[in-house]
């Protein structure tokens, strides 16, 4: 599955770069995508049959084990602001919405995104 999923981020990073996911290789010859789709694959073929698995190679474990040295992923420090209504359902408290109408968030002032909706 996360094989496809990589498929589909390339083929997305081909028609819009942005959606490529952002590494640091340590070298500038090698494709970091096309890295993680060989190992991936190599893995895949080792357990692909649920009868006969059989253990990867020592070769590939040396190599995934090299992949945090070759790919740099960096750090996530922020969380996006819960500031929706979603998040004000998930608190479990009154949201009155109106068909038309931007939503009335008790503590929050309606946004410009909601111009769209009230006209």
């Amino acid at each position: 599955m996360f094989r496809e999923l990589m498929v589909v981020i390339r083929i997305w990073g081909l028609l819009k770069p942005s959606c490529l996911p952002v590494y640091t290789a340590t070298s500038d010859t090698q494709d970091s995508m096309s890295l993680l789709f060989r190992l991936l694959t190599k893995l895949w073929l080792c357990c692909r049959e649920e009868n006969h698995i059989t253990e990867p190679d020592d070769a590939l474990i040396d190599e995934c084990c090299l992949l945090p040295s070759q790919l740099l992923i960096p750090n996530i420090d922020w969380l996006p602001i819960n500031d929706g209504i979603i998040s004000k359902l998930q608190n479990k408290q009154l949201v009155r919405l109106q068909f038309g109408k931007a939503p009335g968030l008790v503590g929050h002032t309606v946004s410009s995104q909601f111009d769209a909706f009230v006209r």
